[in-house]
């Protein structure tokens, strides 16, 4: 919990609505998820530019908000990572597995291609996966994990629960 309020506290708010989402962000480490959804609700109608609508849609803490379809229509192009996040979200498995291949500029999408490799029925991939996106968690070697930590821990828990569960759910009730 220190980590947000250190990093909202040093960081210059592009909008209201970018604000908003990390008020929401706060909120529910705090255990407010009313709240939390209020404010994420309030972040993805504002005004929010699309660096931090794309992420905050497929990364939010609360799973009913993830909307992979809404965010393929944010992904910047110099964000490789966030479009297999945002397919993986919109249930498009063998598409996100597919653009990540041969790249090397997608490490943050490593729980997502977990999970995508996992419900795909190849288990090694999506081991190799979730081993090398806890790796950088634990390393903050990834720029991109380290400003969506508290997310992108809540991503973690997420795909290890699918692959502990042997891939049964496709996402967390609510999640799409």
């Amino acid at each position: 919990l220190g980590h947000v309020f250190a990093i909202d506290h040093h960081f210059q708010w592009a909008s209201v609505s970018h604000l908003r989402y990390h008020q929401g962000r706060v909120a529910w480490l705090l255990g407010d998820k009313a709240v939390a959804r209020e404010h994420f609700e309030e972040s993805l109608t504002g005004e929010l530019p699309n660096r931090f609508r794309a992420p905050a849609i497929v990364l939010c803490l609360s799973p009913s908000m993830h909307d992979g379809e809404q965010a393929l229509n944010h992904v910047p192009e110099k964000y490789p990572w966030l479009r297999i996040a945002a397919l993986a979200r919109a249930g498009r498995d063998e598409e996100a597995v597919a653009f990540a291949e041969g790249r090397d500029d997608v490490d943050a999408a490593a729980f997502f291609l977990a999970m995508s490799y996992q419900r795909l029925g190849r288990m090694e991939q999506a081991q190799r996966c979730f081993e090398s996106g806890s790796r950088q968690l634990l390393q903050k070697s990834s720029s991109d994990m380290n400003e969506w930590r508290p997310e992108f821990l809540a991503v973690q828990a997420e795909a290890e629960r699918l692959l502990a569960s042997g891939g049964e759910s496709h996402f967390e009730e609510g999640s799409r």
